[in-house]
């Protein structure tokens, strides 16, 4: 168990690949790895499954270039050699960007990830301007309702979590809470920015991007 060594990957999830889910990410990576051959280490117990944790769920139809995973190897190998392996076997819209092996004793991504940053790319017709920015980024409450796992709804404030919007043409950037503390999906930004805007939001007419995390270390 001493041997042990936890890598960080950084991947972008792009085109149709995007609208699978969190869990069948999870399998296609576990195919993966044992495709390209690379010694996964495997859980204690009755039903043992691949070491593999990801920081943070991407919301489906959501593009993205920045996301991570953590995967435990039951001994140490070649950065590069894991880096090109993964990408000869995964599919199309998956790629790996960056390997980094992990210091021993080190918390995962998902347990020190605190902000996110988004490019939501509106369609050319949207009346969202710098004004509707100002409005949300001057204000100390911006309520939204919220539904929790029982589908029950909820005002909540999201002002505290949002800590950059701008407007550059028609895209926002924004950086927001992400992680197991506090996690703000950009979407509810985005409604009460259409909101604010007196339009109707149409999710199939709005694009998503995650850019980055951050983590806390």
């Amino acid at each position: 168990m001493n041997d042990r060594i936890t890598y960080r990957i950084k991947f972008s999830k792009l085109d149709r690949i995007r609208f699978i889910g969190h869990l069948d990410l999870l399998n296609v990576f576990g195919r993966a790895f044992n495709r390209a051959k690379l010694p996964v280490a495997y859980s204690q117990g009755f039903n043992p499954h691949q070491e593999i944790s990801f920081a943070l769920p991407l919301s489906l139809g959501y593009h993205s270039i920045a996301e991570y995973l953590d995967v435990i190897f039951s001994k140490e190998a070649d950065i590069e050699e894991i880096k090109i392996k993964l990408n000869d076997v995964l599919p199309e819209g998956l790629a790996i960007l960056d390997v980094a092996k992990t210091e021993k004793g080190k918390k995962n991504s998902a347990s020190t990830l605190t902000k996110a940053r988004y490019e939501v790319y509106l369609p050319a017709n949207s009346n969202i301007t710098e004004n509707h920015i100002k409005m949300v980024m001057e204000s100390d409450i911006v309520e939204v309702s919220k539904k929790n796992k029982k589908k029950q709804e909820s005002i909540i404030n999201i002002r505290p979590d949002i800590f950059e919007l701008e407007l550059c043409e028609k895209t926002l950037k924004m950086l927001i809470s992400a992680g197991s503390n506090k996690n703000l999906k950009a979407e509810l930004v985005v409604k009460y920015l259409y909101s604010l805007a007196g339009e109707e939001y149409l999710p199939h007419k709005t694009g998503y991007k995650r850019i980055e995390m951050c983590f806390n270390e």
